[in-house]
């Protein structure tokens, strides 16, 4: 039996067309209290206009796998379907993601996401392939640890600055007290 979920909240981010493959990004949030933990029964599956499906060529490796989403935050997903067997995707057709939560002894669960806008491959828009996409994300990642990396230097240099200036302040009332 599949029954849907409603403490997990799936949200198409982007669907972009690259040379060989479709690149979907979904974004999930836990919307309960409670740590949620997600595991993959099989990989996302594609359903067209003419009731044809696919199923994905790939998660894209170091992205969110599987695992414990905490209560109240989201992680990104990213999935691909090749492009010799989808070229054109039409509103209306759906994105199916069945998976456990909180262990594989609970009933299955399912997602389904109905595409709200036909998307097209541009052919000005390419990447060449499956490790283009990893560097992307892996860029990604660096960009924001060099950020959370700045934040916490701004930090200790406000925080070295605001004891500096106790200590001082500390020792000039002292010296104006022993005048």
């Amino acid at each position: 039996d599949l029954s849907i979920d409603l403490s997990i909240d799936f949200k198409l981010k982007t669907i972009s067309f690259e040379e060989q493959f479709i690149l979907f990004n979904f974004i999930i949030q836990n919307l309960s209290t409670d740590n949620i933990s997600i595991y993959w029964i099989r990989s996302p599956i594609y359903i067209n206009k003419l009731k044809r499906q696919f199923n994905n060529s790939a998660w894209v490796s170091g992205t969110f796998s599987g695992g414990t989403i905490y209560a109240g935050c989201n992680v990104e997903i990213y999935f691909t379907f090749p492009t010799n067997e989808i070229n054109l995707i039409q509103k209306g057709e759906k994105i199916v993601i069945e998976y456990y939560q909180n262990n594989r002894n609970d009933l299955e669960k399912y997602f389904i996401h109905e595409i709200e806008s036909n998307y097209y491959k541009e052919k000005s828009h390419q990447i060449a392939n499956q490790n283009t996409l990893e560097r992307y994300y892996r860029k990604q990642q660096s960009i924001k640890f060099w950020i959370g990396l700045g934040k916490f230097f701004l930090y200790l240099v406000f925080g070295i600055f605001i004891i500096f200036f106790w200590v001082l302040s500390a020792a000039l009332s002292g010296m104006n007290k022993k005048k």
